[in-house]
């Protein structure tokens, strides 16, 4: 009997197929490429694209964007990274990474208090800007791509 009452949500979680086609265009140009920590944040993007409502879909993304910089315990270079490396109008990127850094602490001393909603669009704004820094990486910097510095490298710059 209690099988009998579990139903299938009215509307289900999904992502927009435009992020999805995105992460397995990159997925592609990433199979040759000898660095771990750009694969761990990819294989990062991949759950967090599944479960995009989730905490656990919004930390995978933020993972995602400190492996794609090699942060390690420099987190808080990635915002300064990201304002380097995408040119143009980085504002929005900026402050998106810096928000991410908040929820990250937020969510760490149990303080997030968000709903599904927020999350995921938390999560889809992260994922986004993961592969935009992946594309201007890939662009400007192609041979830090497997370099464990290349955070330090791009703060430089």
């Amino acid at each position: 009997q209690w099988v009998d009452s579990v139903k299938e949500a009215d509307n289900p979680i999904s992502i927009e197929n435009s992020v999805l086609d995105e992460l397995a265009d990159w997925s592609l140009r990433l199979e040759d490429t000898d660095s771990t920590g750009i694969r761990i944040a990819f294989s990062r993007l991949f759950r967090a694209a599944q479960q995009p409502s989730t905490l656990n879909g919004l930390l995978d993304s933020i993972i995602a964007l400190r492996n794609i910089f090699a942060a390690g315990r420099e987190t808080e270079l990635v915002s300064l990274a990201v304002e380097k490396l995408i040119s143009g109008n980085v504002e929005e990127a900026v402050e998106l990474s810096k928000n991410l850094e908040e929820d990250w602490q937020q969510i760490m001393s149990g303080e997030a208090w968000w709903d599904a909603e927020e999350i995921r669009e938390k999560t889809i704004g992260c994922i986004s800007l993961c592969l935009t820094c992946l594309h201007h990486i890939y662009l400007k910097y192609p041979t830090l791509v497997s370099d464990p510095e290349r955070l330090r490298y791009i703060v430089a710059e």
